[in-house]
């Protein structure tokens, strides 16, 4: 399940060259290194949701961290992320 993300918009301060010494906001489009779209892992034969409908990205140079109670599904989410695990439903894409 492993293919290309679509581009990822940030806004961020920046000097134009057209205006030297003027600050202000401008666009610039990151590849998303990491893109979760809507996965869903469940675990039917115990009857337990890992997650569902997750969705997030994760550019260059950023860092994600994922907290929450034992067994609240963070190991899960890494193994579908690593393609060790199967999702139900949803993408995982990586070098966006």
């Amino acid at each position: 399940m492993r293919s290309s993300a679509g581009p990822r918009s940030f806004r961020h301060r920046g000097r134009s060259k057209a205006h030297r010494g003027d600050s202000r906001l401008t666009e610039t489009t990151i590849p998303a290194k990491i893109a979760v779209r809507n996965l869903t892992k469940r675990f039917a034969d115990v009857g337990v949701v890992a997650f569902e409908g997750l969705n997030f990205e994760v550019a260059e140079h950023e860092v994600l961290c994922i907290l929450g109670p034992s067994g609240c599904g963070k190991t899960t989410l890494l193994r579908v992320i690593d393609g060790l695990l199967p999702p139900d439903s949803g993408d995982v894409l990586i070098d966006g």
